[in-house]
């Protein structure tokens, strides 16, 4: 008795107090969060106690094997001790940097829900079915109905559980985000297979109660037994009546009730007044004076990104881990969510965090990846989106236009603000997790945004045939380029025609090493093709190794009268843009109406074809004019032969 009452005024005032635990690592003010930490792990030992009292002051424990109510109730008590411990775990702070957002949170609420509180509802059912006068039980297929549903949900919630180690140590380690889905899919087909026998089981336990026959010997000792224990429960309640209750008994719900009410003011004061009081201290301190609100078009997104479920599988925080600030930017302030009611945090990460998603990719990228997301990421795992286009990734509807501008809205308020913003605030607050987000050198880390062509780490050498590094340079290729590029290389992949610039044709380009390089490392500023610094140098070179294998651009060959020609016509149109060298830093390549940086003749290298092509009819999605109608043929085959004179190999190439 007195473990139970030290279990029930644990568990009554510690409950309230653990919630945040679920967002360390977040925004919310330190203080709470190891308020709930406290609470969390007090919890945990409260809850060994209460499930320790339970099982081991049961009489006449043998009857778990005959009585399949009381067998539900004790797994439902097992699986509550499994679910308490958990989340005891989850708030240590090392092991929250793993596995929060992981399929470690999802296996662990299905515990919670589909184990615990189904369980003990079932042992109530059963309990009261088998009294009702005129009801029968068949025990032999509420028997199966027990082990199929304990398989599937211990299958469930172990597979569950290992998924989230495997991604959280993937995260970790910094590995590309797809290669975090990939490892998850083995798991996710035994989840979905896991469903098998939870739902026979579910549909065996409706057909054993709803099933009327003549009861059987089994039901006869089931109602028996029933019968014994209703005779015991009105022995046991007379018993009560003839001692009667002392005042202090009495007394006894009255002090339930006042600590109840206490209790609950108590934690809410504690985990929701006074934290949203300093944050609200704190965004009125370190946000911006002007506060950028959502347009019509962004407010109509954010309902559309709500209703299709997409906070199901991104987050929109960055937390103040190390895995998070080096894969996506400076944490997540508190003002930055001051706009969101209800808050659009989310709990799961399948794809990529969104907080910092302003200005990470094109507009026609996200279209693409919303419209049929596997054109733009052939392994993503995502569903399309067509309904909210009018037939073609390139004829978007309202609500497709609407989401994309709600998704370009996420971090561009602080974006627009930094660095003076964040600079001004550093000033104003000596708030340790406040400082580490406002001291950060990046705000968006995103290691697939672009940045202009510069500085790029040079990449291990190695040529393609006979290297250990060709079929992983192929494989590479086909997870991650082949959507645009298409699976040779020919600029034909099923993402081609729904980008402008299209992609790049590598059998009509030859690229020095080092441009090879910097765009692998910095993606091509304006267009599309983003960046790839999630990948090591390692995996980076064996792709530069594919890509300049599908190369079938010859050296240039041309006689001194067209090279003359050429240059005459090349420094009269093109070096303005293109530069008198052609290194694609001419004057006006800093101020084009689409600032996507002229070729570098120098490194890169067109076939006859493709550069006579690219003169006469322009080049789609950048400020490459059409020549057709300005240039005659010789005029413009002479100054192909020019621009493919110009190019230079990387010293110490072969």
């Amino acid at each position: 008795h007195f473990l139970s009452m030290l279990g029930f005024w644990g568990l009554f005032f510690l409950y309230p107090l653990n919630g945040i635990h679920h967002y360390i690592y977040s925004a919310i003010p330190m203080a709470a969060q190891l308020t709930a930490i406290v609470a969390s792990f007090l919890l945990g030992l409260v809850v060994i106690i209460v499930v320790s009292n339970l099982l081991l002051s049961q009489r006449g424990f043998g009857l778990i094997p005959k009585n399949i109510a009381l067998r539900f109730a004790s797994m439902g008590v097992v699986f509550y001790l499994v679910v308490s411990l958990q989340g005891s775990m989850q708030a240590d702070m090392s092991f929250s940097s793993l596995v929060h957002f992981t399929d470690f949170i999802i296996g662990h609420s299905h515990l919670a829900m589909l184990g615990f509180a189904t369980f003990a509802g079932i042992a109530g059912i059963i309990h009261a079915w088998q009294r009702l006068p005129g009801f029968s039980l068949d025990a032999k297929i509420l028997d199966w109905s027990y082990y199929l549903l304990v398989f599937g949900i211990w299958l469930m919630v172990l597979d569950l559980t290992l998924a989230g180690f495997v991604q959280g140590a993937l995260w970790q380690d910094a590995a590309p985000w797809i290669d975090s889905v990939r490892a998850s899919a083995p798991y996710w087909a035994v989840r979905s297979l896991s469903a098998i026998p939870v739902t026979l089981g579910f549909g065996l336990l409706f057909y054993g109660l709803l099933s009327s026959r003549t009861a059987s010997a089994t039901d006869q000792a089931v109602s028996t037994s029933g019968n014994e224990q209703n005779q015991s429960d009105t022995t046991a309640k007379g018993a009560i009546g003839s001692i009667g209750l002392s005042p202090a008994l009495r007394m006894s719900y009255v002090a339930a009730f006042v600590c109840g009410i206490g209790f609950f003011v108590l934690s809410v004061s504690i985990l929701g007044v006074i934290p949203l009081q300093s944050l609200q201290d704190e965004t009125a301190l370190l946000a911006p004076t002007a506060s950028l609100a959502l347009s019509p078009a962004q407010e109509r997104g954010r309902v559309i990104y709500a209703r299709e479920g997409c906070a199901y599988c991104h987050t929109q925080q960055v937390r103040y881990t190390e895995s998070d600030m080096r894969r996506f930017g400076a944490p997540s302030l508190a003002w930055e969510g001051r706009q969101d009611t209800p808050h659009m945090l989310g709990t799961r990460r399948i794809g990529p965090d969104l907080a910092r998603a302003s200005g990470t990719r094109t507009d026609q990228w996200h279209l693409a990846h919303l419209y049929a997301p596997r054109t733009v990421v052939p392994l993503s795992v995502m569903p399309g989106y067509p309904e909210l286009f009018e037939g073609s990734a390139d004829r978007p509807g309202r609500e497709a236009l609407d989401l994309l501008a709600y998704i370009e809205s996420l971090g561009r308020e602080r974006e627009l603000a930094w660095p003076e913003g964040d600079e001004r605030a550093r000033a104003l607050t000596d708030d340790e997790r406040a400082l580490m987000s406002l001291t950060a050198e990046v705000l968006n880390a995103h290691p697939g945004r672009t940045r202009p062509l510069g500085l790029a780490p040079a990449l291990p050498s190695g040529e393609l045939q006979g290297s250990d590094n060709s079929g992983l340079g192929m494989q590479l290729f086909r997870d991650n380029c082949s959507g645009c590029h298409g699976d040779s290389g020919e600029g034909d992949g099923p993402a081609s025609s729904l980008l402008s610039p299209p992609p790049v044709a590598f059998t009509e380009h030859r690229y020095r090493r080092d441009l090879l390089a910097e765009i692998l490392w910095n993606g091509i500023h304006g267009a599309s093709m983003p960046a790839w610094r999630d990948l090591p140098l390692e995996e980076l070179a064996a792709l530069a190794d594919v890509v300049d294998s599908f190369s079938l651009v010859d050296a240039a060959s041309t006689t001194s009268t067209l090279l003359a020609a050429g240059q005459s016509v090349y420094e009269t149109n093109c070096a303005e843009c293109h530069g008198d060298d052609g290194g694609g830093n001419g004057f006006a390549a800093q101020n084009l109406p689409i600032p996507i940086m002229p070729t570098d003749f120098t490194r890169e290298r067109l076939s006859e074809a493709a550069a006579l092509r690219a003169l006469r009819e322009g080049v789609a999605g950048t400020s490459m004019a059409p020549w057709g109608d300005r240039l005659n043929a010789q005029e413009m085959a002479a100054a192909v032969h020019y621009v493919r004179s110009l190019y230079r190999e990387q010293i110490g190439d072969d």
